[in-house]
């Protein structure tokens, strides 16, 4: 019976939250207990409100949730516990406290292995590895998520891995590591199909398709867009099945077959206006224009930007405003209507630097918040020992007073006396001594809290005096530190000059690479990152340009230390070693690096080492060897980006049976190649609206679109789009881009 009420109320609370006019928070709340009795049923009330406000008032949601975890520890209710806790990491990391977030979820999965709730250990799993992936740590992300695959395969749990299979192929799709999200997508297809999971299937054959759209592979993309089309079909989800439509008519506008495109636009465009989704149709009515440009309908392209331009209006959104801004700007300049494309062009402008402008406020409002809060609790601090002062300073004049009343009691008492002894004088012979003695002792005792008072005064004296000296001594150190401070940055920046004189200068590169540049950026004044470029003759006479990207373990000064032990090692190798075998080259330079940071067998062996790209460039047969460790070099075609493939064996690791050496690389190349060699700096920087990294894939779509300016142009845009993504954020290691141009 108890548990059917229970149930009867959860209910209740939920259509509470669903209809809010039903009642309101105060005054139905309390009705709700009266008729609950137990703790457990009023924790399991007030956690199905919390899921009810979690995603659309979070605050609140973490109000209702905090009030069930106190009945829940209260009471020692650990299963209800650890749901409230995994329901508070969940909302916490949907308002970006990640670190709430998994302290909570932490928490969470230590009491579900105490009680052994497996299943309810794997959900909380997922919910860490999701959460470390909005945060940017990707690595734990997948750590939990394969935990969590772990206990679901245990439990018979498939639909679960399917999910999980899934979420780590979207880590590593994030990262730009295509092979392995394709290898955890199809993972999580394999599961689907054999449980006859219709939704996991797609959504698993959808993210594949997004795969090969990266890989440039066209034809596979449409072949898994229309699978997943058919798929959402077939359990009646038309609305779930325009996002694939939409993907898939990317496709065919990418290819230039426009015509395919916009038909299939308009039908996504039918599905978003039949389930009044206004957000979607103004973002395909901008996808339907940018077809009906290239296809020279600009009346039909103005049309539908127009009307997405509304429509955007209407809901706030400034980004899809900025873009029917563009496809208005488009159109009216080739349809020859300049007046128009230039106001269009200048809303653009103005739409942009306002978007900029709103991510820049909120970082600046962020640190203003924390400068506030700050100033506050120093404000306070000052305010309690001036009250702690005055509090010394009244009591020492009550005090007083009381001295005052005890001495005028005494006189008057005095004259009493005298009076009783003018009436009776053997009663008053032996009443004032009696009063005498007790006069005597009241005086003592006024005498030891003056004294006691003498005291408090010296000790608050000499604790004003102590706060001075303590005030005076921390100047001293500020300006001793500050001095200091000065020494160390004089001493780099002359460091600086010593790094610098090992780097190839600009003018040199050019002589040997025309119009190639170099886009390098320290985190501090020196730097982990160094680039290289040397002119030599190979075994069998040919020329070859040898260049180079090194990133040493460190920035800094440690950094700059590596880079100039490493480049020296490097120079060494080239005057030791043909050239043309970079795989040659990378093993001698490992075998080196590792020998120069080896000490005497009764130290340690220092940890360090380099992660490097080389290339060994022949102009005159127009053919390129190259090796690297880790970080990838890029070649751009006709705007098409090759990421080419390098080890993953750092240099000045010992060599094993699994690594016996570094591979060499051959590649054909034509004139107008763009070679792209760079250091994890630039890709790995934290940024944007919602700090997270750059990651390599945003790097190969700038890449993509600077091929057709100058070198100097190029630098300029990398250098101005890496500042703007970092904003106010600290940069996080050190930057190097080489572009080199064939």
């Amino acid at each position: 019976m108890k548990k059917a009420k229970c149930i009867f109320f959860l209910m209740f609370i939920f259509q509470l939250v669903i209809h809010p006019g039903y009642g309101t928070e105060k005054d139905t709340l309390p009705e709700v207990y009266k008729a609950c009795n137990t703790d457990t049923c009023r924790v399991r009330i007030l956690l199905e409100i919390a899921n009810g406000f979690a995603g659309k008032k979070n605050d609140k949601a973490e109000a209702y949730a905090i009030m069930a975890l106190d009945i829940a520890k209260e009471n020692k209710l650990l299963a209800e516990e650890s749901n409230v806790r995994t329901t508070l990491g969940m909302i916490y990391g949907r308002g970006g406290k990640y670190r709430d977030a998994i302290t909570q979820s932490l928490i969470s999965a230590d009491i579900k292995r105490t009680i052994n709730d497996l299943e309810g250990l794997a959900k909380t799993y997922n919910n860490l590895g999701t959460t470390y992936y909005y945060k940017g740590d990707y690595d734990s992300g997948i750590a939990f998520h394969i935990k969590s695959i772990s206990i679901k395969e245990e439990i018979g749990d498939s639909i679960g891995m399917a999910n999980s299979y899934n979420n780590i192929g979207n880590i590593y799709n994030e990262t730009d590591r295509i092979e392995d999200a394709r290898k955890y997508y199809n993972l999580s297809l394999d599961v689907a199909r054999k449980i006859g999971d219709i939704s996991a299937e797609a959504r698993a054959v959808s993210n594949l398709g997004l795969v090969f759209y990266d890989m440039k592979e066209f034809e596979k993309a449409i072949e898994f867009f229309n699978k997943s089309i058919d798929l959402k079909l077939a359990m009646n989800d038309e609305k779930g099945s325009s996002t694939s439509l939409n993907n898939l008519a990317v496709v065919y506008r990418d290819m230039e077959e426009n015509e395919k495109a916009l038909r299939i636009f308009e039908k996504v465009l039918d599905i978003k206006t039949k389930y009044n989704d206004p957000w979607g149709q103004a973002n395909t009515r901008n996808n339907l224009a940018s077809c009906q440009t290239k296809l020279g309908n600009h009346n039909g392209a103005i049309k539908n930007c127009s009307i997405a331009y509304d429509l955007a209006d209407q809901l706030g959104s400034l980004p899809v405003k900025r873009d029917a801004c563009q496809g208005l700007f488009i159109a009216y300049a080739q349809s020859g209507n300049f007046e128009k494309a230039f106001l269009n062009a200048e809303e653009f402008i103005i739409l942009n630097d306002s978007i900029m402008n709103t991510e820049r406020d909120k970082t600046i409002a962020n640190f203003r918040e924390k400068y506030e809060t700050e100033k506050k609790e120093k404000e306070i601090q000052l305010l309690n020992k001036d009250k702690e002062l005055q509090d010394a300073e009244i009591k020492m004049q009550q005090v007083d007073l009381d001295n005052k009343r005890l001495q005028r009691n005494g006189f008057i008492i005095g004259f009493i006396f005298v009076g009783l002894l003018v009436i009776i004088a053997i009663y008053a012979y032996i009443q004032k001594r009696k009063d005498n003695r007790k006069l005597a002792q009241q005086r003592d005792e006024i005498t030891i809290k003056n004294q006691e008072l003498e005291q408090q005064k010296e000790e608050i004296s000499a604790q004003r005096d102590e706060i001075e000296k303590q005030h005076g001594i921390a100047i001293i150190q500020r300006d001793e530190i500050q001095h200091q401070k000065t020494m160390i940055t004089d001493s780099i920046s002359y460091a600086q000059r010593i790094q610098q004189a090992i780097l190839p200068p600009i003018d040199v590169i050019k002589s040997v690479l025309p119009g190639s540049f170099v886009m390098f950026q320290p985190k501090d004044i020196v730097s982990g990152d160094f680039y290289w470029v040397q002119k030599v003759q190979a075994s069998n006479g040919d020329d070859i340009v040898v260049a180079a990207a090194a990133d040493c373990t460190g920035h800094g000064v440690p950094g700059a230390f590596m880079s100039i032990l490493c480049s020296n090692i490097l120079n060494q190798a080239i005057k030791e070693r043909d050239v043309s075998d970079t795989g040659g080259l990378m093993n001698y330079l490992s075998a080196e690096i590792r020998r120069s940071l080896r000490r005497d067998s009764s130290m340690e062996e220092v940890k360090d080492g380099m992660d490097l790209t080389l290339a060994a460039i022949n102009k005159q047969k127009m053919v390129m060897e190259y090796s690297g460790v880790h970080n990838p070099l890029y070649i751009v075609r006709d705007e098409n980006v090759m990421t080419l493939k390098t080890d993953d064996h750092p240099l000045g690791e010992p060599f094993s049976e699994e690594f016996p050496s570094y591979t060499k690389y051959h590649l054909d190349l034509l004139s107008g190649d763009w070679l792209y060699m760079l250091s994890d700096g630039y890709p790995d920087q934290f940024g944007g609206e919602n700090r997270k990294k750059l990651l390599r894939k945003r790097f190969r779509e700038l890449i993509s679109r600077a091929v057709k300016l100058s070198g100097e142009q190029q630098e300029n845009l990398l250098r101005e789009t890496f500042n703007t993504w970092k904003g106010n954020v600290e940069q996080y290691d050190d930057v190097l881009v080489f572009g080199i141009k064939i």
